[in-house]
């Protein structure tokens, strides 16, 4: 009991920002309703009780459970509310979105059930009935039925509650080797099945410590935020080069949490037309809608890959993460700075030391003895915390979509045009699905059947593995990240005279990390069970010194140099971390370079930076580059050769350069801009001054060709705002269309070059009258919302212009809304920036004809466009799509928002 009330105390001390309140289970009057433990005597009042409680009585848990139920589901009519907690109190239960839990801690097994006991509880279930006879036995499988109950039946009080109130039941068996073994035994059996029918947490503990971390590891799950977030969906590819895509849709899912590790995963679903509308569906037979009218995932939905799971909106279960291949048979690969690999060993390795590195150093540094070295690798292999069972967990990608890519066509091909006939089989190619993770691994799956093909990880993460498997007791709430970027591949399917061949030659992975380092890696995937490195950059190599983290994700493309056709990959610099202190605002960094490498060695070509005349080049380029492959006429290329490229920079600068294919290296590229500085437009402001002005791009420009009167114009579309802070109100940020000659006119634009549509007031005639007239080169659209701004790249569609913007959340009295964020798309038209759709006769309009506000949880990334049947949708958020359109609705103009 000493060792009980001071670790009580030490844990009630040491909590904030809950409501937590007692019970004892030997009698409802000796309880403290809940409350705010962080207002007026709450904490003080609970110590006070704990310190007066005595070890004596029997352990009455079903009774307990009972008396506890009434209390929180109390609500005359509804439930029997009683005399709850001795005395007539209101539930605990005030609002519909508030989370609820019991934690039943007991050093004995459960006694003292009675008729009395058996009655109230079945009046309270309703349908439910609980063992006629008396006795322990059915004193627990009575309380097992009645969490069972509480969690999956509503327990909302509330009147005209259309939200669902489930109460979750942990359980801690405390010093039950007193018990004796196999008496000990059954109780912790029937405390894990408590926890198993009340879907929360089981934990034994015989000493103090741990029993704090019991107490610790259930209150971590019950403050989580039970929401699931999203990065960009991706639509499945066609049949292997087809324009059209897959009835499919991938969701990369993540859910925050305050600790090391966030769950994460990665789900398919399927796509049907339904009338005009394009709907999500699950894996059910018949299937159903998978969304809910409020845009998430319906609590009965199955994503495809696990047909006997119902995960519903739960991050962690079903999806790839359950389709793991046992956690000794991955093909989990170490790759070193030497450019050798090696497998991961397995758990079962035998020996003193387990020695991996090539220089037969620890695999992982810092170990404080080889048994926890076989921890840590049981851990990443992964096994749970028991090293025996799989804890079926991928890492979460928070800033990574999956690409999807096929190796070859299965069926019929069609060497002349490169695609697959087109058959009933939905799986008609080797689709793959490759992303990397916080983990650490760039992994690879079927889409077809969600199992990993393989798990690569470069060395400088394994220094990870040890805080990511302490998290299990010892978080430092601290996000720790790995491979947190998507992943560009490069298929290569053509014969040495061009023609398409059935099955890829060679399938080759450019993988970077975001905030997880400062490197890129180009691996050999053409065998999909046996990745190996290819070549690596990192900052500080020869050529790479200012190199950033790597947020700029490649460009596969390919140029001419001196007559030879090379393949390139080209890059920003990456994100300079000093540039999240927004006083750091214009100040020069790291990241301030754009860099074309040879896509087959890494060799390093070409690059820009802040010399003798590219001087502005200063502020960091963490947004992908845009590349174009135009003849002189705004046509596509026949040769796919890239001719120019644009990227802004976190300064509020966007540059352009053109690539003189045939040249060689000294003259290959030239500037756009002034003088041929590069530099295309200036919309920043002043340096160190974290004000309205402090405009910042961390994302691409979406770039498209019209030609009209037989002149070319190209739309540069980008849009503002500071990605790191998303929650930061001073800046004004802004949506930019420039419209510019497909060659350079020698000039650097400002903010005065543009027409600006401002203060809710849009008039289309004379931001077209002044563009036609060469007044103005563009048009920008000032953000209205308070801390509105734009972190994703826009999609640019059949002359409309598609942008999702985040908005802040704002201040409420309702406890269900505060906190929550806005996202909205806006969709414009890209001429004179009026709102299309029922607006498209009007002239002016006001921001509502923009924007539509969506339902979607975390923030947008970018609009997506998803095409078949003769018809395209844009998909703004998971579940969001717009009306369809006609493929052949762009007919006469050129998008660069996909590579077919």
């Amino acid at each position: 009991m000493d060792v009980l009330k001071n670790t009580m105390k030490s844990l009630l001390n040491d909590i904030n920002g809950v409501n937590i309140g007692l019970m004892t289970l030997n009698g409802i009057n000796q309880s403290l309703p809940v409350s705010d433990i962080d207002k007026g005597q709450q904490r003080r009042t609970a110590i006070d009780l704990i310190n007066a409680m005595q070890p004596n009585g029997g352990t009455p848990i079903a009774r307990a459970l009972y008396n506890a139920a009434r209390y929180f589901n109390g609500f005359p009519g509804k439930h029997d509310s009683g005399n709850a907690l001795g005395k007539n109190v209101a539930s605990p239960i005030t609002s519909h979105c508030q989370p609820s839990h019991f934690v039943l801690l007991t050093d004995g097994q459960a006694n003292g059930y009675s008729n009395a006991d058996k009655n109230n509880i079945e009046n309270l279930m309703g349908a439910r009935t609980c063992p006629t006879t008396n006795g322990d036995s059915a004193g627990e499988a009575c309380s097992i039925k009645l969490v069972k109950w509480l969690h999956d039946e509503d327990q909302s009080p509330l009147a005209n509650d259309m939200g669902i109130q489930n109460v979750f039941t942990h359980t801690i068996g405390f010093a039950l080797n007193a018990l004796g073994g196999a008496q000990g035994q059954k109780v912790r059996n029937y405390l894990q099945d408590l926890a198993n029918n009340g879907n929360g947490l089981h934990r034994t503990a015989d000493k103090a410590d741990e029993l704090l971390d019991a107490f610790k590891a259930i209150i971590k799950q019950a403050t989580e935020i039970k929401n699931t977030s999203f990065v960009n969906p991706s639509p499945a590819g066609g049949d292997y080069q087809s324009d059209e895509h897959k009835k499919q849709i991938y969701y990369p899912m993540f859910q925050p949490i305050e600790h090391d590790r966030w769950p994460g995963n990665l789900k398919r679903y399927g796509l049907r037309v339904n009338g005009n509308n394009l709907v999500e569906i699950d894996n059910s037979k018949p299937p159903i809608d998978a969304k809910d009218v409020d845009g998430q995932f319906k609590s009965n939905a199955r994503s495809w890959w696990n047909d006997d799971v119902i995960d519903g909106n739960d991050v962690s279960k079903g999806g790839a993460a359950w389709k793991l291949p046992a956690p000794n048979e991955r093909h989990l690969w170490v790759g070193f700075n030497d450019y050798s690999r090696a497998p991961f060993p397995t758990a079962q390795t035998n020996g003193n030391t387990i020695q991996l590195t090539p220089n037969n150093s620890p695999i992982i540094d810092k170990l404080n003895n080889n048994s926890e070295h076989k921890e840590l690798l049981r851990y990443i292999r992964g096994f749970a915390d028991d090293g025996k069972t799989a804890r079926r967990a991928l890492g979460d990608p928070l800033h990574s979509a999956p690409t999807l890519f096929s190796y070859e066509c299965k069926g019929d091909f069609n060497t002349t045009t490169g695609k697959c006939v087109e058959s009933a089989d939905t799986e008609n190619t080797s689709q793959m699905a490759i992303i990397g993770t916080n983990e650490g691994f760039v992994q690879m799956f079927d889409t077809a059947t969600g199992i990993e093909q393989f798990a690569f990880m470069p060395e400088e993460l394994l220094k990870n593995i040890k805080p990511l498997y302490q998290d299990s007791t010892t978080g430092s709430r601290a996000h720790i990240y790995g491979m947190d970027n998507t992943v560009t591949v490069w298929v290569d399917n053509l014969n040495a005279n061009g023609t398409f061949e059935k099955k890829a030659k060679k399938v080759y992975a450019y993988a970077t990390m975001r905030r997880g380092g400062k490197s890129v890696y180009a691996l050999d995937i053409t065998d999909r069970n046996n990745p190996t490195l290819k070549w690596k950059i990192s900052a500080g190599d020869s050529g790479f010194e200012r190199l950033g983290q790597t947020w700029s994700q490649p460009v596969k493309t390919k140029i001419n140099i001196d007559g030879k056709i090379t393949d390139v990959l080209i890059f920003g610099g990456g994100y300079d971390e000093q540039q999240d202190t927004p006083e750091n605002y214009r100040t020069a960094s790291q990241g301030s370079d754009i860099y074309i490498v040879n896509a087959e060695t890494g060799e390093k070509l070409w690059s820009a930076s802040n010399d003798a005349k590219i001087t502005e080049m200063k502020y960091s380029i963490p947004g992908n580059v845009r590349v174009l492959s135009l003849d002189s006429s705004g046509k596509s290329r026949a040769d796919g050769l890239a001719t120019q490229f644009f990227v802004g920079d976190v300064g509020g600068q966007i540059w352009r350069f053109f690539i003189n294919n045939g040249n060689p290296l000294d003259t290959l590229v030239i500037g756009g801009g002034t003088g041929n500085n590069g530099l295309l437009a200036n919309f920043g402001g002043t340096p160190g001054n974290h004000d309205a002005n402090a405009r910042r791009f961390y994302h691409g420009a979406d770039v498209a060709a019209e030609t009209s009167g037989g002149k070319s114009t190209l739309f540069v579309n980008i849009g503002s705002g500071y990605r790191a802070h998303p929650l930061d109100t001073k800046v004004h940020d802004h949506m930019y269309s420039l419209h510019v000659d497909l060659t350079d006119n020698g000039k650097t634009l400002t903010e005065a070059d543009l027409s600006r549509q401002t203060d809710g007031k849009f008039n289309g005639s004379k931001t077209t009258d002044e563009i036609i007239n060469g007044q103005k080169s563009g048009w920008l659209v000032e953000l209205q919302g308070l801390g509105e701004k734009i972190i994703s790249t826009p999609k640019t569609i059949s002359g409309r212009l598609f942008v999702n913007t985040y908005m802040p959340p704002r201040a409420s009295n309702d406890p269900c809304a505060g906190g929550k964020s806005e996202n909205s798309t806006y969709g414009l038209n890209l001429a004179n920036a009026t709102p299309f759709g029922a607006a498209d006769t009007v002239d002016t309009g006001n921001y509502s004809d923009y924007a539509i506000l969506s339902k979607s949880q975390g923030a947008l990334g970018d609009p997506n466009v998803i095409c078949f049947e003769g018809n395209c949708w844009v998909q703004f958020a998971p579940g969001e799509f717009s009306d369809p359109f006609s493929r052949q609705a762009g007919a006469g103009r050129k998008t660069y928002w996909i590579d077919l």
